[in-house]
């Protein structure tokens, strides 16, 4: 870069230095409650991010900006400022001014830089202290406080010598400023005791469009995911008691002015720290109210033990206060995989849970417990990306439009996943530029002429280089992978291509895959089967890195989320001397705005959590559908019976469903009835209503249906009462050995009972037949409807989910040596890169 920055001895422009202006103050008083600016995209999961809440606020800059930048037609809308967890949250604005571009992405002037503060005084001049700070562009600095010609007139309270502004954690701890440093001081080293590059949630440039509009989707964090702002942890409360720490979000404007009030010059940009007094004088303030952390449940209270899959966890979570609440049953919940859950609540060990969660059903041994299916939440397996169109000037006006800000719609056929699945881009094999079996094979996906064919913007983009992190998986196996493979495979051209068969441009599958997936059985896992090992550029020839350096397997599917959220898939293949012991670190900080190109599989309810929009998949009418409240609705109607057990519906991959979404998933409550006492089932029954009646209604509080989720349709939440009452009842008499009767009897056949149990405590009043949805979490349970015909109980029989997988399953270990990691088997000959 050559650019010069104005007044400052035309200095080369450093990366750490593309800092920004000034500008902006709130009047807080005057904050409006509206929906936010940008409608929810067609294709974020239902209730993404962008839908409004009753909590959403609207704010505006001021005019009399220090350097004279006049921001009195800036609205910022905050989509949710109330009952916060760790989360996105959208941020959206008008009336700004265009975002000046040094290239396709680098910002110079007119954008927004935002921050989470923990400080209870936005007035106070250490406010700033409390602030997380950003680490500027990929591989800069931190926010530097710049020794220009012109000093900040504000600045009184650091030291002369400061380099950076330090941070003051809520433990009271602080860091330095910076004073001490020499011109070769690792300024980020300085705050590292506190966040890092790889989880600051600063915004660092926030893109202005043409039409004075911008959005971006901001990381909340409370005290659990970032203990030094401590938002949400508990404090007294004015009256007693205690109530969760607030926080708030502040928005820094920039403008296009030098410190000296002069216009930025030609090739110039602002430099100067968001933190900075004068600059943070205009700041906007905007209170964040946050969920407690403790869960509203009774501290050390028996629980009723429930676990299974990722794809319930947010509503498990959102429903336990209200469960728990005036004395009812605390329900603890593990995440664990569908077979761990099916294999715990048929366990007849003491002790084991009695409700387990899973798309797939529980089917005992002959001989085995009784085990009831009851319908609790409607979700699915999405592919979630947050990628930033990264075009130039020279771009057509339609795509120019869209620059830096986050593509919103993406299109995928099961042939592209399954090439991201198998390591099949180059850039997804460690040396794979010069990997003999994907070299030559496109560098990613974005150069795939086939993802280009039906997403033409990718033919404008100008850079690529942030687009290589591949697809993020969680490790471990699931139903929902399940889901996705027999997607793939139910495809004709993917299952060829699997088979070797080259596609249209000569792309072909990575060989060390074809024996892992041509088996005709889907798997319940993602192997990462390559491989292929490289040594890093300064590291011995003896500590080479491979694929679990390169595209690492992450906890869960919603730290999948998390991390596309973030734009990091925590790869490790830069190799560090100094650390102790040396070993392959990070390469680079978080992408900010601009520079993101991230993908993952993960649940639609994590995406939602974190603002990710979600893949349109082809279903078999080869329409491309998103997963929305309509998409999935139409498949649970195209579901059909599982094999194993007619009350668990499932889709059916080969059936053509008109509109239906490809990957959505019931998930099922398995409750085991002969191994639990009364006072357990009354329990899991009462869950059940809750989960079928108030649980159902959509919302934000705790207590509600989360974002991602779809509410059940009627049929479904019938079931799910019918299975409460058949719970409560308990599992059917044992049969009595026959006796010889001294005379003939006549025997009646035992029917279930459509009454509650006497032990139940349901109340309420009837609604047609169905659990009514009220505004809110309620301890009322629903009332319960009529039971339906069908009978509730899973027959016995020997397929159970273990024993029908248990080919796959040892398959899927064999090949990838345990769960717990990939197969990363040592070549003969090693490549240095």
């Amino acid at each position: 870069m050559t650019a010069m920055v104005r007044r400052s001895g035309r200095e080369p422009l450093r990366g750490w230095r593309l800092a920004l202006a000034l500008v902006v103050v709130v009047p807080l008083a005057g904050a409006a409650m509206v929906a936010p600016q940008y409608p929810a995209g067609a294709q974020q999961p239902s209730g993404g991010v962008d839908a409004p809440t009753d909590s959403a606020v609207t704010v505006s800059g001021r005019a009399d900006g220090v350097y004279g930048d006049d921001f009195s037609d800036l609205r910022v809308t905050v989509s949710q400022t109330r009952n916060l967890t760790s989360q996105g949250i959208s941020v959206s604005w008008t009336g700004g001014k265009p975002t000046v571009m040094r290239d396709a992405v680098q910002m110079v002037a007119n954008y927004l830089q935002i921050m989470q503060c923990w400080g209870p005084d936005p007035a106070a001049a250490d406010f700033r202290e409390t602030c997380v700070q950003g680490f500027g562009r990929p591989g800069g600095a931190v926010n530097r406080i710049p020794k220009l010609l012109v000093p900040d007139p504000l600045e009184t309270v650091l030291s002369p010598d400061a380099k950076i502004i330090p941070f003051l954690a809520v433990t009271g701890e602080r860091s330095s400023d910076g004073a001490e440093c020499d011109a070769g001081c690792n300024l980020g080293a300085l705050l590292s005791d506190y966040f890092r590059a790889d989880n600051t949630n600063e915004i660092y440039q926030g893109f202005t469009a043409a039409d004075g509009t911008g959005r971006v989707v901001f990381e909340v964090q409370n005290a659990i995911t970032q203990p030094y702002l401590g938002c949400g942890a508990p404090q007294p409360a004015p009256g007693g008691g205690q109530t969760p720490r607030p926080c708030s979000l502040v928005v820094v404007p920039r403008g296009d002015h030098d410190m000296d009030g002069n216009p930025l010059c030609a090739g110039c940009a602002l430099v100067d720290s968001p933190l900075q007094a004068s600059t943070f004088r205009d700041r906007i303030v905007i209170p964040l109210q946050f969920e407690s952390l403790g869960g509203g449940c009774e501290l050390g209270a028996e629980e009723r033990l429930t676990v299974g899959s990722d794809l319930v966890a947010d509503a498990v979570r959102s429903w336990q206060p209200a469960l728990c609440a005036d004395g009812g049953a605390t329900f603890g919940y593990s995440a664990a995989s569908d077979e761990d859950a099916v294999r715990q609540v048929l366990s007849p060990v003491p002790g084991a849970p009695g409700m387990g969660f899973t798309a797939e059903p529980a089917v005992p041994l002959p001989g085995g417990p009784e085990v009831l299916h009851a319908p609790v939440v409607l979700s699915g397996a999405v592919i979630a990306f947050n990628i930033d169109v990264e075009v130039d000037a020279s771009a057509p006006p339609d795509v120019l439009k869209l620059r830096a800000s986050a593509l919103r719609e993406l299109k995928l056929t099961p042939r592209l996943v399954a090439k991201l699945l198998t390591q099949s881009y180059s850039s997804d094999v460690p040396g794979g530029a010069v990997s003999e079996h994907v070299r030559n094979n496109p560098r990613d996906l974005f150069q795939d002429p086939e993802l280009r064919s039906l997403n033409p913007v990718f033919v404008q983009f100008t850079r690529v280089a942030a687009l290589r992190s591949g697809l993020m998986v969680a490790q471990g196996n699931s139903a929902a992978y399940r889901e996705v493979w027999k997607w793939i495979l139910a495809d004709a051209t993917a299952r060829k291509w699997l088979a070797g068969e080259p596609d249209e441009h000569g792309m072909v599958v990575n060989s060390y895959y074809r024996d892992v997936l041509n088996t005709g059985v889907p798997l319940d896992t993602f192997p990462k089967a390559d491989a292929t090992e490289v040594v890093g550029a300064g590291a011995p020839e003896d500590k080479p890195f491979g694929t679990g350096h390169l595209r690492p397997y992450l906890g869960s599917m919603e730290e999948a989320a998390l991390q596309t959220r973030r734009a990091d898939p925590k790869s490790k293949t830069v190799w560090d001397a100094n650390r102790t012991p040396p070993d392959y670190v990070a390469g680079s900080a978080l992408r900010p705005v601009g520079f993101r190109g991230a993908m993952s599989i993960t649940d639609a309810a994590s995406a939602a959590r974190y603002g990710l929009y979600a893949a349109s998949l082809t279903n078999q009418n080869q329409e491309f559908v998103a997963p929305t409240r309509e998409g999935m609705l139409a498949a649970v109607d195209a579901m059909v019976p599982s094999e194993a057990d007619d009350d668990v519906l499932m889709i059916d991959p080969t059936k053509k469903a008109p509109g239906a979404y490809p990957l959505t998933m019931v998930n099922y409550a398995a409750v085991n009835i002969s191994n639990q006492d009364q006072a357990a089932r009354d329990d899991y029954a009462q869950f059940l209503r809750y989960a079928a009646g108030a649980g159902q209604t959509e919302g934000v509080r705790r207590g509600e249906l989360p974002r991602g989720y779809v509410p059940l349709p009627n049929k479904l939440r019938q079931q799910t009462m019918s299975a409460a009452n058949a719970i409560e009842r308990g599992p059917a008499p044992s049969p009595t050995p026959s006796v010889e009767p001294t005379e003939p009897e006549t025997t009646t056949p035992t029917t279930l009972s459509t009454t509650p149990a006497s032990t139940s405590t349901s109340t309420g009043t009837p609604n047609a037949g169905l659990p009514p949805v009220t505004p809110g979490p309620t301890r009322t349970p629903a009332p319960v409807p009529p039971a339906t015909a069908v009978s509730q109980t899973t027959p016995g029989g020997p397929l159970g989910l273990v024993g029908q997988y248990a080919l796959v399953a040892a398959l899927a270990l064999g090949l990838l040596g345990g769960a717990a990691g990939p197969v990363l088997l040592r070549l003969s000959g090693r490549r240095r890169i």
